[in-house]
């Protein structure tokens, strides 16, 4: 596995700008009922994170991940799977000590050669800090309360179900004490 990152300060928006990637190569032999089976795997990805200021009171971030990965089985190769998800991050400093965030995720997520399924997530959240060490947060996670994210894959030897079972609507109070 090979994987790197840099990023660059960019003044003009009052923060920076970053790109990440990895690559993996695995290969095996396997023995699969006798018969001598290889298999390989491979992946790609590559992400970009772009975060600023617009002022005192309002901060950004925004992050693009992509992905490519294969699968081969004897030689035979399987088709390629792509993955996207777009992230972005809000974060509202109306008045001190009082701030909010709210974010949100995209997926759009390749499920059969040129099919592909999209889910969205947003969250939102409130915090107020009382003190240095202690702050009051209530959250909002699945605003959207979606229940599942359900798809199949077909592949040259074999199909599978996914389903993802997603935590609903949740809000939930804390009281964070820091150290």
């Amino acid at each position: 596995m090979v994987s790197g990152r840099v990023s660059k300060t960019l003044d003009f928006i009052d923060g920076n700008f970053a790109v990440g990637a990895s690559y993996m190569d695995t290969q095996r032999a396997l023995l699969s009922q006798g018969k001598n089976t290889d298999t390989g795997m491979s992946s790609f990805g590559i992400n970009f994170t772009l975060t600023g200021n617009i002022s005192s009171a309002l901060g950004w971030s925004y992050r693009l991940d992509l992905s490519d990965s294969r699968m081969s089985l004897n030689k035979i190769k399987a088709r390629n799977t792509r993955q996207a998800e777009h992230s972005a991050r809000l974060v509202i400093l109306p008045q001190k000590p009082f701030r909010m965030e709210l974010a949100g995720e995209y997926y759009h997520n390749e499920v059969q050669a040129g099919k592909f399924k999209d889910a969205a997530i947003c969250d939102a959240k409130a915090i107020y800090s009382l003190s240095k060490r202690v702050e009051l947060m209530f959250s909002a996670t699945n605003l959207c309360n979606k229940r599942e994210y359900i798809f199949t894959n077909y592949g040259t030897i074999s199909s599978t179900d996914n389903i993802h079972r997603l935590r609903g609507r949740e809000i939930l109070p804390t009281v964070h004490i820091k150290k």
